[in-house]
């Protein structure tokens, strides 16, 4: 199934999150907030939208989906800032570290800053 597409059967499930994180999703939080501080999913956040705009995709030549992907990066944004208050009055917060290429546990690496976009395909 591509996740492009709205689908009624996925609408209230999580299919990202492991076991453990389903128990506790603050867990979530602690891996996410290892990796990136506020700055950092801030300045992806319009890494994501440049690229999206500067797309040819013709889902996006229109303006009503660019208001739309807009509107869903600010409220992300704005989520990413209430989970960083919830992780830290949980007491799990400490000082984010710039992303790099290790590997969190069960999940994956954080993406290097400023790392080269690779085409889609491509390879190394």
């Amino acid at each position: 199934m591509k996740f492009n597409q709205y689908s009624p059967e996925f609408a209230d499930k999580t299919i990202r999150l492991l076991d453990q994180e389903v128990a506790n999703p603050l867990l979530v939080f602690q891996e996410v907030f290892e990796f990136y501080d506020l700055n950092h999913i801030r300045m992806q956040l319009n890494d994501w939208l440049e690229l999206a705009f500067s797309s040819d995709d013709e889902d996006l030549k229109d303006a009503i989906p660019r208001v739309n992907l807009m509107q869903f990066a600010l409220h992300m944004e704005a989520m990413a800032e209430a989970a960083f208050l919830l992780h830290n009055r949980t007491g799990h917060g400490k000082p984010a570290i710039p992303p790099n290429d290790f590997a969190a546990p069960g999940r994956g690496a954080g993406p290097a800053p400023n790392a080269p976009v690779k085409p889609l395909g491509t390879v190394g």
